[in-house]
């Protein structure tokens, strides 16, 4: 069963958003949930790394 990564962005002028990851406008979408899994937590693991973001993101695995 396929996989995609669902974002999330809160805070600072966004509001609350939500949208399927997408490069050059085209849904990603990963062949097992490890493979997906590894992706969000790296998307995580960049967005958050500034402490002084006025946006939270969030990205996690989601089945299709």
């Amino acid at each position: 069963m396929p996989w995609m990564i669902k974002c999330e962005v809160w805070g600072g002028v966004t509001g609350y958003r939500t949208a399927p990851l997408k490069k050059n406008g085209v849904e990603v979408v990963y062949p097992t949930e490890e493979a997906a899994d590894q992706e969000a937590a790296a998307l995580r693991n960049e967005a958050n790394r500034n402490p002084y973001r006025v946006a939270n993101f969030w990205y996690e695995p989601v089945k299709v």
